[in-house]
């Protein structure tokens, strides 16, 4: 049974069955590939959550170094509840001192939450926080950028030594700014990457439905048909036993209906008749 008796011409259903294959094999390795380009995304995202925490903690450095190694110095004790400006500020001193006393609070617990950041920390409330305490920085270094500027005759600093201080605090207001842009460009960059996992993950198939799973299921279906086109050109027994004429030869048109063959288990013969009583 299942035995092939003859076969039609079927070099398109091959041609067509081939192709089928190919499709669905090709198919196949598209996922794959898929598969790989998730694995691919979802290392973009570690290593931009890991950048972003490297830039998040380099802002804090820059902030830190600006207020202890460049502004204390203008403060006769800078860490107390009156810090005491040394520079005439004509009139902002109590500014001063209030920014002053703020960053004895905001440094400590900067610190602290810089040193604990890590990518599974909400990174977007984190780089805001950033931002928040280095645009603070920002402000302070512009105001003593404007009393330098004053030259106001203080006798605690020469005019050559306030033209001196503009110009280093400008420098410092520039890295501080670069450190913000250096935030927003990781914090970007960290967006773009999770986008591209999720274009990866829909593609791949991390989910329920697939474009890849999709081509997948339309390939096999293709190949479904082809191999059932391909077997309708393909004569085979129906049952088992022996062929007992095949009225079919090499070159033969065969229309429908047409008889192929005389197939029959020869061992299992049964004739029913009649006998009579005589």
């Amino acid at each position: 049974a299942g035995g092939v008796i003859a076969t039609l011409e079927n070099s398109a259903q091959r041609a067509a069955l081939v192709q089928a294959q190919g499709s669905y094999e090709a198919a196949l390795a598209t996922s794959a590939q898929s598969a790989v380009g998730v694995n691919e995304a979802g290392t973009a995202v570690s290593s931009a959550k890991n950048n972003l925490i490297s830039t998040l903690r380099g802002g804090y450095n820059s902030s830190n170094s600006a207020i202890t190694g460049n502004i204390d110095q203008f403060f006769s004790n800078p860490n107390s509840y009156v810090p005491g400006l040394k520079i005439n500020s004509s009139g902002r001193a109590t500014e001063f001192n209030d920014l002053r006393v703020e960053f004895q609070k905001i440094l400590p617990e900067w610190s602290a939450r810089t040193s604990s950041l890590s990518p599974t920390s909400d990174l977007s409330v984190e780089a805001s926080y950033a931002k928040t305490n280095l645009n603070k920085t920002i402000q302070f270094c512009d105001m003593f950028i404007a009393t330098f500027a004053r030259h106001d005759g203080s006798a605690a600093y020469t005019d050559e030594q306030l033209k001196a201080y503009v110009q280093s605090f400008s420098a410092l207001k520039s890295s501080l700014l670069q450190s913000v842009a250096a935030i927003e460009t990781a914090e970007s960059q960290l967006q773009n990457a999770k986008d591209s996992e999720i274009r990866a993950g829909v593609s791949a198939g991390s989910g329920t439905v697939s474009a890849s799973g999709a081509q997948i299921k339309i390939a096999l279906g293709s190949l479904q048909a082809a191999q059932s086109a391909y077997q309708k050109t393909i004569v085979r027994s129906p049952i088992q036993g022996v062929v007992n004429a095949l009225y079919l030869k090499t070159g033969d048109y065969v229309s429908p209906g047409q008889p192929a063959a005389i197939i029959a288990n020869n061992n299992g013969l049964q004739i029913k008749t009649f006998i009579s009583e005589i």
